[in-house]
């Protein structure tokens, strides 16, 4: 019976240690990282213009590309609208409000484009095309709408248009702020409207852009609260723009009473990752999806919950075979960690 008791103590050590979070690394090559992703057994992370490239076996810098500037092959940011990156099985994208380049994975140069006066909040891969999500201003409101393109970067279709609650006219513009933003996973393109508060509805594509059913799920609208609320205005003050914004300009920032539905998201192994802003502590609320729409779980995951104010989508997680992989900032230590946590 002793014996039988500890083999079972050890047992539900074994099982239950393989639930709570793993530091992996310290990856000391890091200053300001904004994004990341796993693609095989590679680390892809973007630090500030730079995508650093990192072996998932022993953790070494394998390579890095990306340059700052607004010359040929170099790309150049605003405070409030940060590079993205859109890792591919093939391709990495980098993209500014202006430009986008399209790079091999080993970090040669494929093609770059420029979209002024037009702003690019984002573009991803989409089969042999991508799919572009520019933002304009129509009469004074603004306007977020996904196209597809070719391969060359040439407009072929526009798939949908959303109209973002900001307006100069009404002297309102919404924080944290909210756009629209697409994903891809296998041959389907998945669109996420954060003007939604109550419905959960994703828009799906196929490779030549025709739409297919909405993914729609169950969900409980999250009132802004006052933890919450303190949390963007701490955001708000330490960002670079909000110092010197004029004091007119402060006074239009409006942060609504209830919350997007959708937060972030991520595409991974035929799976929906998306994330909501309900929060427990420092743990964010995830959805987990097949591509069907069921909901396969719903799980509040560590170091998810840093707010970031921008009009692109940015965060330092990702998923990949059954792991959620994700960066923690150790303050004290001054360096920045990778952390592992088993979804099963």
């Amino acid at each position: 019976m002793t014996k039988f008791i500890v083999a079972f103590i050890v047992t539900l050590i074994f099982f239950s240690s393989s639930l709570f979070p793993e530091k992996l690394a310290v990856l000391p090559e890091l200053n300001r990282p904004s994004m990341m992703d796993v693609s095989g057994s590679e680390l892809y992370i973007l630090d500030d213009f730079q995508v650093k490239v990192y072996s998932l076996k022993d953790y070494r810098l394998l390579r890095k590309f990306g340059k700052k500037g607004q010359g040929p092959g170099e790309l150049f940011d605003l405070p409030d609208s940060p590079l993205t990156m859109i890792v591919g099985k093939e391709k990495v994208l980098l993209n500014s409000l202006y430009k986008i380049i399209v790079y091999e994975k080993s970090g040669k140069m494929l093609k770059e484009k420029k979209f002024a006066p037009s702003f690019l909040i984002e573009a991803v891969s989409h089969g042999k095309n991508y799919a572009l999500t520019k933002f304009w201003r129509k009469d004074g409101t603004a306007v977020a709408t996904t196209c597809l393109f070719s391969p060359d970067l040439k407009e072929l279709k526009k798939l949908c248009e959303t109209t973002i609650p900001n307006s100069y006219k009404k002297r309102k513009i919404v924080m944290p702020p909210v756009s629209t933003f697409a994903r891809c996973g296998s041959d389907r393109l998945f669109v996420f409207d954060q003007t939604r508060t109550k419905d959960f509805t994703i828009k799906v594509f196929d490779l030549e852009g025709k739409p297919l059913p909405d993914i729609k799920a169950s969900y409980r609208e999250l009132m802004m609260g006052d933890s919450f609320n303190k949390k963007v205005m701490d955001t708000l003050r330490a960002h670079p723009a909000f110092k010197i914004l004029p004091p007119d300009f402060k006074k239009m920032l409006h942060i609504p009473e209830v919350l997007p539905v959708f937060r972030q998201c991520r595409v991974k192994d035929g799976k929906l990752y998306v994330q909501t802003y309900r929060e427990k502590g420092d743990l964010s609320e995830f959805y987990i999806l097949d591509f069907s729409g069921k909901v396969l779980k719903k799980i509040f995951l560590p170091g998810a919950d840093r707010l970031q104010i921008r009009i692109n989508p940015a965060a330092t997680y990702t998923f990949q075979g059954g792991k959620y992989y994700y960066l923690v900032d150790d303050i004290d230590e001054e360096q920045w960690e990778l952390h592992v946590k088993k979804l099963d």
